[in-house]
């Protein structure tokens, strides 16, 4: 099953990243759809029941480690919280980021950060993690 899903996640990145893996908070490796395909491959295999990808990673802490779980949850967020900045933002659906360092650095202080260098090391941060728990699971 894991395959399967490994390959879906492949295509998807494929077909509906920018080609900017960098930027593609969304599809891109260690993105947003990264974290949902691992948190409904595991609710298949463990049967468990829940509609909202984040209330499934906190039950799915037994499954894959009470840590993990923990640090899935806030490389989520923080992710989801980017998607919605960034949507209100541009007044649309998003994506990825500006490629743009000057409009990153607009995005960084909108999330509150003091400047883009500790932004980028928490966009970074979290998609390394989500991409690390991941590999754990699917293979990369």
């Amino acid at each position: 099953m894991f395959d399967k899903i490994d390959a879906m996640l492949r295509r998807v990145r494929a077909e509906r990243g920018s080609g900017n893996d960098i930027l593609d908070f969304k599809t891109g490796i260690g993105g947003i759809v990264e974290a949902e395909f691992l948190v409904q491959a595991l609710q298949m295999r463990h049967d468990v029941r829940e509609t909202s990808v984040r209330l499934a990673i906190s039950k799915l802490a037994n499954i894959i480690s009470s840590e993990d779980s923990a640090l899935l949850g806030c490389s989520y967020e923080f992710l989801r919280r980017l998607e919605t900045v960034v949507r209100r933002w541009r007044n649309m659906s998003a994506s990825s980021l500006p490629p743009d360092p000057i409009e990153q650095r607009k995005l960084a202080i909108r999330m509150g950060f003091k400047g883009r260098e500790d932004w980028q090391q928490a966009y970074e941060r979290a998609r390394a993690d989500i991409h690390a728990i991941c590999g754990k699971h699917f293979g990369g």
